[in-house]
């Protein structure tokens, strides 16, 4: 569980593979392999193509905002190049490039790691930024309760985001106590 940079409230049930996305008066319940789901607003259904885009934006959002929070989920999915770039000091630094998955297919980042390999910065080489090589820093570290490691601070040019209400437990039902939060969408069946 995260909130995204104070827009984006999810819950991500990685056992199967659904993602629940709040923004706005919006709650999106989503089969993260399907990349269906249900959409409501104010608790009422939408439906239709409304429906739809609703269940899109927030498959973007979980794309986007995971990586954020656990980019190296994605290190080893189809698709994905990883080279060690060696710097003039000696040191290594590790290159991943996506040529398939995800949203935006082709981009490139370089990850700067500190003494204990873990990412301080990333250089940045996407296509929804004009600028290449941009900087991403990644700061205040927290551990959860599963022995995760998250960074909860990023800090890009002159905007910073954070991830905060971050969480994790080895089950569901240890995060969210109570009835299934995935009970419409499994009740339902998931929009196209």
């Amino acid at each position: 569980r995260w909130n995204f940079a104070g827009r984006n409230q999810h819950l991500w049930d990685r056992k199967r593979m659904f993602s629940r996305v709040r923004f706005g008066d919006v709650e999106a319940q989503v089969d993260l392999t399907t990349k269906t789901g249900i959409a409501l607003r104010r608790g009422v259904p939408v439906t239709g193509e409304a429906g739809e885009k609703l269940v899109q934006k927030a498959y973007a959002a979980w794309i986007n905002d995971s990586f954020w929070l656990n980019p190296l989920a994605k290190f080893f999915d189809d698709g994905v190049t990883r080279k060690l770039i060696k710097r003039p000091d000696g040191k290594s630094d590790l290159l991943i490039s996506y040529s398939s998955g995800g949203l935006t297919p082709g981009d490139s980042y370089l990850w700067i790691l500190d003494e204990a390999k873990r990412p301080v910065d990333l250089r940045m080489w996407v296509s929804i930024i004009p600028l290449k090589g941009i900087r991403a820093s990644w700061e205040d570290w927290i551990g959860l309760s599963t022995n995760a490691q998250i960074s909860t601070r990023h800090t890009i040019l002159v905007a910073t985001l954070k991830l905060t209400d971050v969480a994790g437990s080895a089950t569901l039902a240890e995060l969210e106590p109570g009835a299934d939060p995935f009970a419409a969408l499994l009740s339902k069946g998931a929009t196209r």
